[in-house]
């Protein structure tokens, strides 16, 4: 593997176990310091009420709602964050290429 960057703490919140997991390895990997996962917007608010990530990776819909609160507390902290929706079956497919 390449030279590892310093991401700090890294905040993660998703809600579907496997892609967490995944999220984790491949952050501490390249360089976070720590990872702290969330799966719901109430245990992510109460963790932010103490602490301060230095980044963070959000799943815009939890189990209990739309992050627009968690959002808006990352943004007061000045806390950097990139969106990092799942794809479901009603999201827009890619086109494809026939041979």
């Amino acid at each position: 593997m390449g030279r590892k960057i310093n991401l700090g703490r890294v905040l993660v919140l998703e809600d579907e176990p496997f892609i967490i997991l995944d999220l984790e390895e491949m952050l501490r990997e390249i360089g976070a310091v720590s990872v702290v996962s969330f799966d719901t917007r109430g245990d992510a608010l109460a963790w932010l009420e103490l602490n301060r990530p230095d980044l963070a990776v959000v799943d815009p819909r939890l189990n209990d709602g739309i992050c627009t609160d968690v959002v808006d507390r990352l943004v007061a902290a000045h806390v950097p964050f990139v969106f990092f929706p799942e794809r479901t079956s009603t999201s827009p497919r890619s086109p494809t290429v026939d041979g």
